[in-house]
C-alpha cells in the first residue's frame, strides 16, 4: 500500500491549472515582447537606411522640378506681354487680399415644435 495516491480533488486540478495558466502566460508575454522588440528594431534600422541612402539631387522629383523651372523661366523671358499680365494679375490679387475685410455672421436657427395632448373621456 505503499504505491498508493491519494486521488486528486477538482480544487486541486483547478489550483494545477491556474499556476500552469500563469506560467503559459509569462512565457507568452516574454514571446510577444521579444518579436515586438524586434520588429521596432528593423523598423528603426530600415528608417535609418533609407533616410540616410536619399539623395534629392539626384531623384526623378528633383530632376522634374528643375526642368520645370527652367521652362517657366525660359517661358516669361521668351512672352514678355504673358509675363506682364501675370504680374498685374498677382499685384491686383494682392491688394485686394490686404484691402478686403472678412466678415463674418453667426447665425442662430431654433426650431419648435407644437406638441398637443388630447385627452379622451370615457
Amino acid at each position: 500500500m505503499a504505491n498508493e495516491q491519494k486521488p486528486i480533488t477538482p480544487q486541486e486540478k483547478i489550483l494545477k491549472s491556474r499556476a500552469y495558466s500563469a506560467q503559459a502566460k509569462r512565457w507568452m508575454y516574454l514571446g510577444v515582447g521579444i518579436v515586438f522588440a524586434a520588429m521596432l528594431g528593423l523598423w528603426g534600422y530600415s528608417t535609418l537606411a533609407t533616410l540616410s541612402f536619399f539623395d534629392w539631387g539626384n531623384s526623378r522629383e528633383a530632376k522634374l522640378f528643375r526642368e520645370t523651372k527652367n521652362e517657366f523661366d525660359a517661358l516669361m523671358k521668351e512672352n514678355p506681354v504673358l509675363n506682364k499680365k501675370i504680374k498685374e494679375r498677382l499685384d491686383t490679387i494682392k491688394q485686394e487680399a490686404a484691402s478686403s475685410t472678412i466678415t463674418t455672421e453667426t447665425t442662430t436657427i431654433t426650431n419648435s415644435t407644437a406638441s398637443s395632448t388630447a385627452s379622451s373621456t370615457k
